[in-house]
């Protein structure tokens, strides 16, 4: 944006300033920039500006001199650092240089950008610093200090900003006036009479040095104090060293100019002595190299640079002459090619190992370059002596002679193998992320659908139950209805947790002694009545010698088994269904695990629909889903479960149409010697009847209170109700109750809380824990609380009525 349009928005940021502020502001841009070559003044009157404009107690105007910034002017509390010369790197001035933008620190103390040596002698607690630019080159820093913290303002930030900005262009102004001269006058004439200590500098030789232009004659004291500090030692050195031998000298040097410029002079002389062979005068000549010095360490500086860049970056340098096809190249570039550095590489040989596949594009990108004169940007495949494949970038640019004509074609190369397998790596988990995300939508869309159906007919037969003319045979089928679906929903929430805890790490396995065998026969007992209705055969056999002993987690064993012989079922329309059990020993470690082969006669699967079998929510095949139902979770699951048990699951064989045999194994594992115990529980005693005993139900929810309370009351037990843990507490010290069925998880205190309470204040009846938590280490919990038992809810009535009988006893 130019123009009086952008004059008006770079000034709008001064709003909430008064007229006469943005009059002497503007005042004092005048002043400044017309200064002319009264820099010094202009120095000293734009730090005391600042320092009063933003309320500071001192200012400075740092210069930059390669490594060093030296304090040029100060003001106020700063004036003990002025003309001080510090180490540029790691202070705030070297991050407001490097980031060209204003920079606020608001405690010294605690911000680690600040050079303490420095802010501790101009007692500065806060400052804000901005960038000098001289011709688009950062040459200084205008710094304005404060002893307050957080002193300064965003507002206080713009007005530095646009003072720092009229102080370089009045000193970009001298500048150019100063070379105006240089350029006219550009060799000075010197004179040093030692004797009289007194240095004749001519107009042009005033003019390179940047002193007074009105007088003629110095101390040369005041020269020898413009030498750069890293130079001094050396001109004092060769002028101690000459002789009546040898009395001509010629030596290059920097200076620091008054203004704060720096420039680079070449001094040529002569000594004249006395009599004696003391020196007693000097006499010569002085010149501005500056431009030429400036051309010659850029040149340096490029070219370690580029080495730099080159080293740093493992890049190799390459260059191939283009009539006679002669390749030029560093170690680095041989080593990306997979050649020793001492090694010979022709054109013809990089041609030989790059890939058959590659070479054509790389020999086009190559003839593109030079006949458009553009840059030339190929990436390539080579082929080592060793056989291994490397990505190579390479990239150039063609020269051309006098005639335009093209000659060579210079550029770089990196090995990018890293990279490209990287790439790759990426782009094969970015789409098998796709994949996961597709395939969970899929079970998503399933589950729904799986979770829908009993729910739907939950809520339905539960509305039909309303109906005031509803027979008592109609109601206690659409119980069983009810029941027979919350059931198949309770086995899919159930799969969707423990895979969940398995894949977090929290699903616990409790070892117990049990029996195989009853196991078997419980599953089988179990699923009969399904497979019956599907008119198909369950067999079981046990191999003989088959211990019927088993120390593993038997809830899990017999979860296992039910998915695997109901996975069974559901894919087989007739036939059979065959359980066989046995024992497995690895004969490396001796381990005993028991195994249980499950053969059907159903569907079958291909080998790649067994591929996906045990994958997380997926079936072998999605019209299965379609046509069986089913969330794809019980496979994998059983799998996860049996690993945690030391076995697995295996698909055995599989055939389409011809049926499938899947193996379960599950390691036995050893008892520990002692097996702890619940020191809160009561030990049964001589039980008695049901009827009149008396209990305490500490339930928050009113649906559970009413179900739970209704069948107990049908059993003749009398039974009093709290709505949370400190009512249970209350009631449970002041009643007579046999019993305590406690909830876990209350409003105001929780069962567990109030369990520990009840315990604390001598309470020893049995506490019975009910939890909706699907979590299997909630029984612990519970214990450690100080429960006697646990239920988990749903609550099954049959194991409610169970746990009453066993606890309830006789004084």
């Amino acid at each position: 944006m130019n123009g009086p349009n952008a004059q008006k928005a770079e000034w709008s940021v001064f709003g909430n300033l008064s007229s006469d502020v943005l009059s002497a502001i503007i005042e004092f841009q005048r002043e400044i920039t017309t200064a002319g070559f009264d820099l010094q003044a202009v120095l000293h009157m734009t730090a005391t500006k600042m320092q009063e404009w933003l309320r500071g107690d001192g200012a400075t105007i740092e210069m930059f001199h390669g490594e060093y910034l030296i304090v040029r002017h100060a003001t106020g509390t700063a004036e003990p650092v002025q003309g001080m010369r510090f180490q540029l790197k790691g202070t705030s001035s070297s991050i407001c240089l490097e980031s060209g933008e204003v920079i606020r620190i608001d405690d010294s103390e605690t911000d680690q950008r600040v050079n303490r040596v420095i802010t501790q002698k101009a007692s500065a607690r806060s400052m804000i610093l901005s960038p000098l630019v001289n011709n688009g080159v950062r040459v200084g820093v205008l710094k304005v200090i404060s002893k307050k913290i957080g002193n300064f303002t965003p507002l206080d930030e713009k007005i530095l900003e646009l003072t720092a900005g009229f102080l370089a262009a009045a000193m970009a102004n001298a500048q150019q006036m100063i070379s105006s001269a240089i350029e006219t006058t550009r060799i000075g004439t010197w004179e040093l009479d030692l004797a009289a200590e007194k240095a004749a500098l001519s107009e042009s030789a005033r003019t390179i040095w940047g002193l007074d232009p009105h007088r003629a004659t110095f101390h040369p004291r005041e020269t020898g104090e413009l030498i750069h500090p890293d130079d001094s030692a050396r001109v004092t050195e060769l002028i101690q060293s000459l002789s009546l031998d040898d009395p001509e000298f010629e030596v290059d040097y920097r200076i620091l100019r008054p203004d704060g410029d720096q420039l680079w002079v070449v001094v040529r002389g002569r000594c004249f002595f006395d009599a004696f062979g003391k020196v007693v005068k000097l006499a010569g000549t002085i010149a501005d190299i500056t431009k030429r010095k400036t051309a010659e360490l850029k040149l340096e500086e490029n070219e370690l640079r580029l080495r730099i860049a080159l080293q740093a970056g493992h890049l190799g340098s390459w260059a191939v002459d283009l009539k006679t096809m002669e390749l030029t190249c560093n170690d680095r570039c041989k080593a990306n090619c997979g050649v020793a550095p001492d090694s010979t590489l022709t054109y013809e040989d990089l041609l030989k190992k790059i890939h058959d596949e590659d070479r054509p594009r790389m020999q086009a990108a190559v003839l593109h370059a030079i006949e458009t004169r553009s840059r030339y940007v190929c990436e390539y495949r080579l082929r080592w002596d060793d056989g291994s494949i490397h990505w190579i970038e390479a990239s150039g640019d063609v020269a051309h002679n006098v005639a335009g004509e093209p000659t060579r074609l210079v550029g770089i190369t990196a090995n990018i193998t890293d990279r490209k397998n990287a790439e790759i790596e990426l782009r094969e988990a970015k789409e098998a992320a796709e994949a996961a995300s597709r395939m969970k939508s899929s079970f998503l869309a399933n589950m729904s659908h799986e979770i829908r159906t009993p729910l739907g007919a939950i809520l339905g037969f539960g509305q039909l139950m309303k109906d005031p003319e509803m027979d008592d045979i109609d109601l206690r089928s659409f119980a069983d209805v009810i029941l027979r679906n919350g059931d198949q929903l309770q086995m899919i929430i159930n799969d969707i947790l423990d895979l969940s805890k398995i894949e977090s790490g929290f699903l616990r396995t409790e070892m117990a002694p049990c029996s195989p065998r009853q196991l078997v026969l419980d599953v089988v007992s179990l699923l009969s009545v399904h497979a019956n209705k599907k008119g198909l055969r369950i067999n079981y056999t046990i191999d003989p010698g088959t211990r019927d002993e088993l120390v593993t987690d038997p809830f899990r064993f017999k979860q296992i088994l039910t998915n695997v012989v109901s996975n069974a079922i559901k894919f087989t329309e007739r036939g059979f269904v065959r359980i066989r059990l046995y024992d497995q020993t690895v004969k490396e470690t001796g381990t005993r695990h028991v195994a249980v082969d499950v053969t059907d006669s159903g569907i079958g699967m291909s080998r790649e629909e067994s591929g996906r079998l045990f994958e997380d929510f997926r079936q072998a095949d999605d019209s299965i889903a379609r046509r069986f139902g089913g969330t794809g979770l019980g496979l994998a699951l059983s799998r996860k479960i049996a690993n945690l048990l030391g076995g697995n699951v295996e698909l055995l064989a599989s055939q389409p149409g011809f049926g499938s045999t899947f193996r379960i194994l599950v390691k036995s594992e050893t008892l520990p010697e002692n097996l702890e115990t619940s020191a809160s529980t009561p030990a049964p005693s001589k039980r008695r009847s049901l009827e009149n005993l008396k209990v305490l139900l500490v339930e928050d929810a009113p649906d559970n209170q009413l179900l739970i309370q209704r069948f107990l009351r049908k059993q003749s037990i009398d039974v009093d109700l709290a709505a949370n843990g400190a009512e249970g507490v209350e009631k449970a010290l002041r009643g007579d109750f046999d019993l305590v069925l406690m909830d876990v998880q209350m409003p105001i205190m929780d069962g567990y809380t109030a369990t520990k309470r009840l315990r604390a204040l001598g309470f020893r009846k049995p506490i019975i824990a009910l939890t909706a938590h699907a979590m299997s280490e909630v029984r612990q919990y519970s214990l450690n609380a100080g429960c006697t038992d646990y239920l988990s809810k749903p609550i099954v009535f049959d194991e409610l009525l169970e746990k009453l009988a066993r606890y309830s006893f006789v004084e």
